[in-house]
């Protein structure tokens, strides 16, 4: 028999009572899988395995023995403190591995096979996002006051916390992470993961639904301070200042020559567009004594005629720690940029580490490590009481969307020829429960189910109940506006400037004039795309822009002396407009959903009569359709 880690105690009761596990079948071994590689699946199933064996203990396998199996010495302290506190008896049995392929491996090693003693090695380390991990902890702070973890407001603010610390530990500045996912073709604005723009959508969401009103001002706060440090990160995150400082100094100033390791391929990339636009006229001279390597390969590449030659790790994991202490050739002084929160996390580690005796022959590098990372952490100004901050992946990931420009979404064909989309969750009505409608994933939905979608007049009817029709939008977060209201102030302060037509079509024949005198093949684009282009509109906009259109847009910005950086982030927005209007009213119905089914809020901090909920609940009524077929969205590829 074998557990999925996702399994719950109602499965694990369901699992262990199971005729198949009776007489014969009754397992004499229980094997627990709390690998690296597991714990990259899922975290928290690892966490759970000392629930598990007292689960089994308690539902009639007191008598069954288990084993648990990990190759990461962090997972076996922290399940070690755990099974203490249960008050299960175990024992622990620990060997030193060096080899890359663990636990089962084609060629394994002499049974009495110990590790050679390892000369000493110092490092350098460096605490770089104590600002961000700060910030981060006033977003998880606020977490206590969100309700429960599945919670949209909980992981929204949960969301804010992971992005303050992975943008000030990516090596690059806010501008080069934007620009590279544009040209990526992952510039859609209701999707794109890495930007901060969805990130404060999701938070303006959790305010405008009332859950956070007792802390209010305080998520405000939060978020001004966030925008405030990423505008401070747009030239260069606190992580990449540290990649340029030692870039300067081993491959510019001393020609040395440096080994950079970072976390993946996508990091090297943006870490190179950020050297080479602040080196300028050094970087080609200093690319060529950068060595790359990324976290998960630099030890099959260390060798000894990499002797001498200086290491810059950014960031750290086990892999890396495991390089760092018993590697034979690594090399003296090597740098560590670390997170505060990985820094404390790390140091925790080698204290239990160096006292395992298989540990012996890596006693004076661990010590060397601890008390280097012990001096940065007390070197801290104004410390933190970081270890109270979540152990978080720090690394953003990247989705390959270049085949496709559409967001993920499920797509539900309804009884009667209806069509609803939804990316994340919708509300699925179950007459039998109370309450009936029951927020369900979308990807959990099957044909037969019966889904909540909003028709236009409940959504009428709800916008009038909240008194937002009186209002100028009909969205407390309008980022279309926004974003409009940018490009036109832009261009029309230029076009008065530069252009003496006043008329809007006068104008769009003096541009064009102006767009052949400096690109003569500006003579094939169409007058009536530079007309569009002085007056773009987001609202109800079904033109297509066809992939040459963004050449010709951008000599229109040329010629109204729009730089080639601005160029590209307003292309950005006419290119998504339409797409970005459709996503915000997806969006806009899955909020309006929350507050009629989840009506708490409405009732507490809109003022909305329970009478109209109620009523208003009676019409969703009218709004439930069968489903018919799901069409999935398309596969993404997931690049690290």
């Amino acid at each position: 028999m074998a557990m999925h880690y996702m399994a719950r105690k109602g499965a694990w009761r369901t699992a262990l009572t199971t005729p198949a596990l009776k007489g014969q079948g009754r397992p004499e071994l229980l094997l627990l899988d709390a690998t690296s590689a597991a714990n990259n699946t899922s975290s928290s199933a690892v966490k759970r395995i000392p629930d598990f064996l007292l689960f089994t203990r308690e539902n009639g396998f007191a008598d069954t023995g288990a084993v648990i199996v990990t190759d990461d010495p962090k997972t076996f302290f922290i399940l070690q403190a755990r099974l203490s506190k249960f008050k299960l008896i175990f024992s622990t049995k620990e060997w030193a591995v060096e080899a890359s392929d663990v636990l089962l491996s084609a060629h394994p090693v002499a049974p009495d096979w110990v590790p050679a003693q390892r000369s000493s090695s110092n490092f350098n380390v460096s605490i770089v996002d104590r600002d961000a991990s700060q910030l981060a902890l006033a977003f998880q702070r606020l977490t206590a006051s969100a309700g429960s973890e599945e919670s949209p407001v909980y992981q929204a603010l949960l969301d804010a916390c992971l992005y303050v610390l992975r943008l000030s530990n990516m090596p690059a500045g806010y501008t080069d992470l934007t620009t590279a996912s544009a040209e990526a073709g992952e510039g859609d604005y209701g999707s794109q993961q890495n930007a901060w723009t969805p990130v404060k959508l999701k938070l303006a969401a959790a305010l405008d639904s009332g859950a956070l009103n007792k802390v209010r001002d305080a998520v405000e706060r939060a978020i001004a301070r966030a925008e405030k440090l990423i505008d401070d990160w747009n030239d260069a995150t606190p992580m990449a200042s540290r990649v340029l400082a030692e870039v300067q100094k081993h491959a510019v100033a001393d020609r040395q020559g440096i080994s950079l390791v970072l976390p993946n391929n996508r990091y090297v990339l943006l870490a190179q567009r950020f050297l080479k636009r602040k080196l300028e006229a050094d970087w080609a001279a200093a690319d060529e004594r950068i060595e790359w390597h990324t976290l998960s390969t630099v030890g099959k590449t260390l060798a000894s005629d990499r002797t001498g030659k200086h290491f810059t790790f950014v960031g750290i994991n086990p892999d890396v720690l495991r390089i760092l202490i018993t590697h034979p050739e690594m090399p003296h002084g090597s740098a560590v940029l670390v997170a505060y929160r990985q820094a404390e996390s790390t140091l925790t580690t080698l204290t239990s580490i160096k006292e395992v005796r298989a540990f012996k022959a890596y006693r004076d590098r661990i010590n060397l490590l601890a008390q280097e990372l012990e001096r940065r952490l007390a070197d801290v100004p104004n410390p933190l009481v970081i270890g109270k901050l979540r152990e978080m992946s720090l690394t953003f990931t990247f989705e390959d969307n270049s085949q496709s420009g559409e967001q993920a979404y499920y797509k539900f064909e309804l009884e009667g020829g209806g069509r609803s989309y939804a990316a994340g969750w919708v509300y699925r009505h179950m007459p039998d429960e109370d309450p009936p409608f029951r927020r369900a994933a979308a990807s959990a939905i099957q044909p037969g189910d019966f889904i909540f979608d909003m028709s236009d007049e409940l959504r009428a009817k709800l916008e009038s109940s909240l008194q937002m029709n009186n209002e100028d939008v009909s969205s407390v977060v309008d980022p279309v506006r926004m974003l409009l209201k940018l490009y036109h102030d832009d261009v029309q302060r230029r076009c008065a400037l530069m252009f003496t037509s006043t008329k809007r079509s006068a104008l769009a024949r003096e541009i064009h004039a102006k767009m052949v005198e400096l690109d003569p093949k500006a003579a094939d684009c169409r007058p009536g795309r530079v007309y569009y282009w002085l007056a773009l509109q987001a609202k109800d906009d079904t033109r297509p822009h066809a992939a040459q259109d963004s050449k010709y847009f951008k000599v229109f910005c040329k010629a109204l002396g729009i730089t080639d950086e601005a160029a590209e982030q307003h292309w950005g927005f006419v290119r998504n407009a339409r797409r970005l209007n459709q996503c915000l009213g997806r969006e806009l119905v899955a909020r309006y959903a929350e507050i009629l089914f989840q009506p708490e809020s409405a009732a507490t901090y809109r003022k909305v009569p329970e009478d109209v909920i109620r009523q208003l609940q009676q019409e969703a009524l009218r709004c439930i359709y069968r489903v018919e077929h799901i069409v999935p969205p398309p596969a993404r590829l997931i690049t690290s």
